[in-house]
This record gives structure tokens, sequence and C-alpha cells, in this order.
């Protein structure tokens, strides 16, 4: 009689009943706030006084470095070289080109010479690339041609070929007008190293004032001008009878 088909329904029911009134139960139940006690906020090492103070680095210069160091650290040393621009390196590697130590001749030389070549192809590939519509190829041109005529190794007779075939380039962005901060910049370091003083101060005007660009362009003008003119020497005006 129980479990005849009216009551199934109410059995289903009642069986059902107990999960959802614990589930309601939990849900209803008042939430307490989390125990914050064990909660940090923040690095405690950063706090003051946790850490020693900061110290300043010390860089050792690497012509110090080439002569504390081992044989063994030594050739290490000279093989990182290669990473490091010419313009900072070549007068080690030039110096440990005539070592006792035959590898690091053959180091030296090397990089020596791929340095070089680096320079010689990228003006070479960018010179004929290089015009007023295209003014970040135009700048890398121009630097391309400063790093090559600066270079130590660069003969007297390839660096006034170098000078020569990029002032017209230099001349370009002069003429055209433009304000592409690297082209600018560059081409005004090329008219200062062929001692064009008052046209760099001309490029220097377009730069933004106060920039990174403007502050070491403006430096270097003033310098160079200041070795062209040199201002008139300092007297007292007193004269002695």
């Amino acid at each position: 009689m129980i479990f005849s088909p009216p009551y199934q329904l109410l059995w289903l029911a009642l069986l059902c009943a107990p999960p959802v009134l614990i589930a309601l139960a939990f849900a209803l139940r008042a939430r307490k706030p989390p125990n914050g006690g064990d909660i940090r906020i923040g690095n405690p090492m950063f706090k003051p006084h946790a850490l020693p103070p900061i110290q300043d680095a010390v860089l050792s210069p690497l012509l110090h470095l080439t002569r504390t160091q081992s044989d063994a650290d030594l050739r290490s040393l000279i093989l990182g070289l290669r990473h490091m621009p010419l313009t900072d390196t070549a007068y080690i590697l030039r110096r440990y080109q005539h070592s006792a130590d035959p590898e690091l001749q053959i180091y030296s030389q090397s990089i020596l010479q791929q340095k070089q070549e680096q320079l010689q192809s990228a003006f070479a590939q960018l010179l004929p690339r290089a015009n007023p519509e295209s003014p970040a190829i135009l700048a890398s041109c121009i630097e391309a041609a400063l790093h090559l005529a600066s270079s130590p190794l660069t003969p007297e007779s390839e660096r006034i070929a170098v000078l020569r075939k990029s002032a017209p380039k230099a001349e370009a962005v002069s003429a055209s007008g433009t304000t592409h901060p690297r082209a600018v910049f560059a081409a005004a370091k090329f008219c200062l190293l062929i001692r064009l003083v008052s046209r760099a101060e001309e490029l220097c005007a377009r730069l933004p004032v106060a920039s990174p660009l403007w502050d070491a362009l403006s430096a270097s003008v003033r310098h160079q001008a200041a070795i062209l003119h040199p201002p008139p020497p300092l007297t007292s005006g007193y004269s002695i009878h």
C-alpha cells in the first residue's frame, strides 16, 4: 500500500529533501571573515635595513683586466671582445696580435678582420639604397660611414673615399628638410667630422629641444665651435711699464 503509485512521489520527495536542506543550511549560514593573522602583505625583505645598502658598480678597465688574467681566462676575454664595438677594443686586439701566445694572435687577427669587414659590408650595402625618401636607411648609411671612418683599421685613403661617398648623403638630409631624428643627428655628426660647424648647428635646430639627441649634439657643436673659433685670451687689463 505504502509503495503504491500515489505514495512513490512522496517517498521520492522525502529522500531528496535532506541534501537540499543541508545545502540551504550551508548557504544561509553566516559567513565569518577570514582570519588575517597569518596573512602578510608585501615582501619583508623590502623593509628598511632588511637588506644591506646597494653598492655602486665598479667596472675595471679592459686594459687592466688583460694584465691581471691568466692565459686561459685571457683567451676567453679576447674572444668576448668580438661582441663589443671595434672603436673600444681595437687597441687591445692590435696589441695581442703580437702576443707570444699563438692562439691570442689568431683570435685577435680574426676578430679585427671580421669587424672591419662587417663595417665595410654594411656601408657598401646601404650606400646605393640611401635616399631622402627613406630617412631611416639614409641615417643608417651615414652612421655606417662614420663608424668606418673612425675605425683605426681604416687606412687614410679608404677613409677619404668613404667621406667623399657619404658627403652627398649628409647633404641630402640637410637639403630635404627632414626632421627624422636619427638622420638629422647622423648628418650633423658627419658635418662636425668635416668641420662644417655652422651646418651642424642648423641641423641641431631641427631636433626637439632637451631631447637626448639634442643634448648630445649641442654639446658637440659647442665643443667643436670653441676649437675652431677659440675665445680671446683672458687678460686683467694691467700693463707693466
